[in-house]
């Protein structure tokens, strides 16, 4: 399961550097938004799977 965090965070960080380009700046900029849609989504598929349960629980 850590394995999947080493490699998302990888990608991550290679996104922002590709799409930051030299500086800086743009770099940290890309990477906390590119973090950020990766917890929402997290959250979100979390959510589901919740109201799932609950619903099949009832």
């Amino acid at each position: 399961m850590a394995y999947r965090w080493v490699i998302a965070i990888f990608l991550a960080l290679l996104s922002a550097a590709l799409m930051a380009g030299p500086r800086l700046g743009d770099f940290l900029i890309w990477l906390a938004v590119l973090l950020l849609l990766g917890f929402g989504l997290r959250e979100i598929e979390k959510t589901k799977r919740l109201k799932s349960e609950k619903r099949d629980n009832e």
